[in-house]
Formats: structure tokens, sequence, C-alpha cells
């Protein structure tokens, strides 16, 4: 059983089997957003946007370096 904190997140305290369960869910949600996001565009739009998700987690990790060093 996952326990929650306030917010409705699952807490930390997690096992590994729920956080991949997790991770499972999350993925699937994020890859059926993307696909609903480009029938919306135009093909000029599709190819930023595909840029902009090949260079996302680049970014995250550059932005979490940079807080890390603050």
């Amino acid at each position: 059983m996952t326990t929650h904190n306030p917010k409705g997140k699952p807490s930390q305290n997690a096992s590994e089997d729920e956080r991949e369960a997790m991770r499972t869910q999350m993925e699937a949600e994020r890859t059926e957003q993307e696909t609903k996001i480009k029938t919306l565009l135009t093909d000029a739009q599709k190819n930023k946007y595909d840029n902009y998700l090949a260079n996302r987690p680049k970014e995250m990790s550059n932005r979490r370096n940079a807080n890390h060093s603050k």
C-alpha cells in the first residue's frame, strides 16, 4: 500500500516496486500527452517540439547542477 503526503503525492517510503509502477505510469501518461500535443501542431512546430523533447533531459540536468552549486 502506498502512503501519500497531503498533496496526494506518493511518499518517500514507497517500496521499490511501487516506485517502478509509478514511474511506468508517469512515462505512459507523458507519452500519451506528447502524442496529443503533436496532433495539434504543424510539421514545423512538431520539429521544434521534437527538438525541445530531445534537449529537455540535458536542460533539466543543467538546472539541477546550477541549483546545487548555489
